[in-house]
């Protein structure tokens, strides 16, 4: 390969021969997961409660409970219209400490779900744009866009694939517990991200010796600000150098990995390049990574973890950031029974030592435990990007990772850190609980994220600054009766940003949800954020008052 265009990113696949344990790597974008199911089961990950018709939402976004049709026979085509309507008040609509301002929102979301269950198609896309109308200060007015889609098509059974995907968030420039709603955000500070990719790729099966998955994977990503004006001078928080990212990337990979004939032995050899196609950052950047990884199982449950390789990859920061050496890796999986994997790595990786931790497993059959550490060179763009391709949706339409079930949280939503321009080392660990009883759901979170400046994209001018968060978050969901839901969260953070010090973040609300009829359901929720510290010039104090209908069709 010359040197330029085409980059590396690892295709980590899950592999394992019998009485060995699967092989696996942070999730990486080159290339799609294994060919369909594209739903994940609902157990690990479930978060709905036995016995109970409503679906809690993701953690952290209670507030966003809607009610789930019973299951039924599966059809081949299931489409299902909606529109909701709701009524805000905001007291703080731009979440300020000074010259605070309060408005009555009025918001449109007209819904789709679509599944697919053929032969040849599986997939499920759930997309929900919402409108809102400001009364007093039209010039928040906006439209946010939500949603995610994936299909799997198979054109020649067994052999031939098409993966495509396609999400849209919306998140908080300044973050800090800023939750999955525009009228929470400010117009300001309002960041909106489009991912979506398409990868046709070939799977062939040699009998007992190998397999071989290769294939190409076109993705584009878009994250820009609603209102790129200057923030307010009187925000009082939130970075200066964010850096709208509008990028495409074409990336070729092979795989091959070794059948049950060799028993408790894996082997795999993969090859993957990736050409970005971009401004900035990412004019002329590009991966690629060349790995083998062996994998033995000691035991029926254990297996020990080896991985080398080379990668080189290019950014056009400034100043340049290139990288070009060995990798390397070493570790455990331990799978004793079906809900408990736990994989821990430590290695080279994107120029530097790093570990790598992921694991779930069961405390009897109501309680789940969710853990992972990640240590990665990344964009905002680039981590959204990223994620579109590790997680699927569940059975309610939730996003869950592919790999444990845990539930995924749409783009830095749930940080507590701002959006930056430039290249990052980024630290991230995760550890959640979840009990279920007859009609409750508890989930208990802790989080933690460092992101450390590299280099900066060449066009921005604002210097580059670390961050670091940790939070601490409770949800719980209670279906009253049958035709009623209540839901709660609490969550406390603190983050730091260098030269403000320490910002302490708390977050707390209740949703209660009403099933009308079939049809129609309502729903009534509070929610206050409270932020201090850090520079600010005072505190800020956000008070949300929201009444919502959904009507589906």
């Amino acid at each position: 390969m010359t040197r330029g265009g085409w980059s590396g990113v690892v295709l980590a696949l899950l592999a394992a021969s019998p009485g060995a344990a699967q092989t696996e790597t942070p999730a990486a974008p080159a290339g799609p997961p294994a060919p369909p199911p594209r739903v994940a089961p609902p157990p690990p990950g479930a978060t709905v409660a036995p016995d109970s018709p409503f679906r809690p939402g993701t953690l952290g976004f209670p507030f966003t409970t809607l009610y789930a049709a019973p299951p039924g026979p599966p059809r081949a085509w299931t489409i299902t219209p909606s529109l909701g309507l709701s009524v805000t008040f905001n007291d703080n609509i731009r979440n300020t400490p000074r010259n605070r301002r309060s408005d009555v929102i009025f918001g449109v979301t007209p819904g789709l779900t679509l599944r697919a269950e053929t032969a040849r198609l599986q997939g499920t896309l759930n997309y929900a744009p919402t409108a809102s109308f400001y009364t007093r200060y039209s010039q928040q007015n906006q439209i946010a866009h939500r949603g995610f889609g994936q299909a799997s098509l198979m054109l020649v059974p067994d052999l031939l694939f098409v993966d495509m995907r396609a999400a849209a968030s919306v998140q908080s420039l300044a973050s800090g517990f800023a939750q999955d709603d525009n009228t929470a955000i400010n117009r300001d500070d309002q960041i909106q991200t489009f991912t979506a990719s398409i990868s046709p790729y070939i799977v062939q099966r040699f009998r007992g010796l190998a397999t071989l998955r290769a294939g190409y994977t076109y993705s584009f990503t878009d994250q820009d600000r609603a209102d790129n004006r200057r923030l307010p001078s009187d925000t009082g928080f939130g970075p200066t150098n964010f850096r709208a990212s509008k990028f495409s990337s074409h990336t070729g990979y092979a795989v091959v990995r070794s059948g049950e004939d060799f028993g408790r032995l894996l082997l795999q050899g993969s090859l993957s390049a990736t050409e970005y196609d971009g401004q900035g950052i990412y004019s002329g950047a590009y991966r690629r990574t060349l790995l083998l990884e062996t994998g033995y199982g000691i035991t029926r449950s254990l297996a020990g973890l080896v991985e080398v390789g080379y990668e080189q990859q290019r950014y056009n920061s400034r100043p340049i950031t290139e990288i070009d050496g060995v990798i390397w890796a070493a570790g455990l999986r331990f799978t004793p029974n079906e809900v408990t994997s736990i994989t821990v790595k430590y290695g080279k990786r994107d120029g530097y030592n790093s570990a790598f931790v992921q694991g779930r497993t069961e405390l009897g059959p109501r309680t789940r435990i969710f853990a992972t550490y990640t240590d990665r060179l990344s964009t905002a763009a680039l981590t959204a990007a990223d994620l579109l391709q590790s997680i699927v949706l569940d059975p309610l339409g939730n996003p869950v990772d592919a790999q444990t079930g845990a539930p995924v949280l749409p783009s830095t939503a749930s940080s507590l850190l701002g959006l930056q321009g430039g290249l990052f080392r980024v630290r991230s660990a995760t550890v959640s609980l979840s009990h279920s009883f007859r009609r409750d759901t508890v989930t208990l979170a802790l989080t933690h994220e460092n992101r450390r400046p590299i280099a900066a994209d060449p066009q921005q001018t604002a210097p580059q600054f670390s961050q670091k968060g940790s939070s601490v978050s409770l949800s719980w969901s209670r279906p009253l009766d049958e035709l009623t839901n209540l839901t709660a969260f609490a969550r406390y953070g603190i983050s730091t940003r260098q030269g403000r010090g320490d910002t302490n973040n708390y977050s707390a609300g209740a949703s209660l949800t009403h099933l009308i009829n079939p049809s129609l359901s309502g729903s009534l929720t509070y929610r206050v954020t409270y932020r201090d510290g850090g520079g600010l010039d005072g505190s800020a104090l956000q008070n949300i008052v929201i009444a919502a209908v959904r009507q589906t069709f």
